[in-house]
């Protein structure tokens, strides 16, 4: 039996946002920069699993979700907002291909990537444990949805 890649398991952490009407599409776009700035952060860090699924997460905000919501159509403002995350857009989806090529590459890699985040988390004078409890410095943020390194462990290896 084929052991799934990486990147296949963590599309998993990210699924798509079912369209709810009841929520101002203003919500969505509000979701969709947090979204980007919690990616900074991760890219900052090098914790490319969280970047991964961060990355997903925006990626399928934008392309799935939003275009279904039913306010989007109706008011032109609405346009002007998505065409100015539509940069950022492309260069999410550029940056979850290579991402996908860093992360299939090998588990060894992978592993060796998440230990690095790891030891960083401890130079910097916080607790590894302590991290993966509060979602790292991204947990403190209070941005919704984040995940904890624990979410991201890779179980069957």
């Amino acid at each position: 039996m084929k052991k799934p890649k990486t990147s296949q398991l963590l599309m998993k952490q990210a699924p798509c946002i079912p369209v709810n009407s009841r929520f101002p599409i203003e919500e969505y776009y509000d979701r969709a920069e947090r979204l980007m700035r919690q990616a900074m952060i991760y890219r900052a860090s090098m914790d490319h699993f969280n970047l991964f699924v961060i990355q997903a997460r925006f990626s399928s905000l934008l392309l799935d979700t939003i275009p279904k919501h039913q306010e989007f159509k109706h008011k032109p403002a609405n346009r002007e907002r998505y065409k100015k995350l539509n940069e950022p857009l492309c260069r999410a989806i550029s940056e979850l291909e290579s991402l996908t090529k860093t992360l299939d590459q090998g588990g060894d890699q992978g592993k060796k990537e998440k230990e690095k985040v790891g030891r960083g988390a401890a130079r910097a004078g916080e607790p590894v444990a302590k991290r993966e409890d509060t979602g790292g410095a991204a947990g403190a943020s209070g941005a919704g949805g984040v995940l904890p390194l624990d979410d991201l462990c890779i179980r069957g290896e």
